[in-house]
């Protein structure tokens, strides 16, 4: 079961790493479109990652970010998944396979949090949304 501070760090967290996901797939990419849909969740992204970073400074909690090996690992990662065919249609599917991930992580968070903090509550369900949206803007792509 989460706290409400463990709550706002697991957002904070899961917001980090999807940035650093969904920029190492648009260096990736050569399509416009595809580029602005990921530009999108991004943005989205890191402004749950700035409101979430703010709350927890004001709490005095330092927040959690992805250290330079995870980086370099995810790096690694997107492209060896996608070293045989870049195509957009290959990016979209591996970038859904990412949003599955983070969507039973961020269920997971929401249905064992034991608190009542409302704005913490929306905040997880904003990036559930943010994360569902994105899934199925990207099935253009495929």
């Amino acid at each position: 079961m989460y706290t409400d501070d463990e709550l706002l760090y697991q957002i904070h967290s899961h917001a980090d790493q999807t940035c650093d996901s969904l920029e190492n797939i648009m260096n990736l990419s050569n399509d416009p479109q595809f580029q602005l849909a990921l530009n999108e969740h991004l943005k989205g992204q890191r402004m749950i990652y700035e409101q979430t970073d703010r709350m927890l400074s004001y709490k005095n909690i330092q927040g959690k970010t992805i250290s330079p090996f995870h980086r370099t690992i995810n790096r690694l990662n997107a492209g060896l998944r996608t070293m045989q065919d870049r195509s957009t249609s290959r990016l979209a599917e591996f970038t859904i396979e990412q949003i599955n991930t983070g969507l039973c992580h961020l269920l997971r968070l929401i249905k064992q949090y034991q608190g009542d903090n409302e704005n913490l509550t929306r905040m997880a369900n904003a990036q559930l949304r943010l994360e569902e949206e994105s899934q199925y803007r990207l099935r253009e792509f495929l």
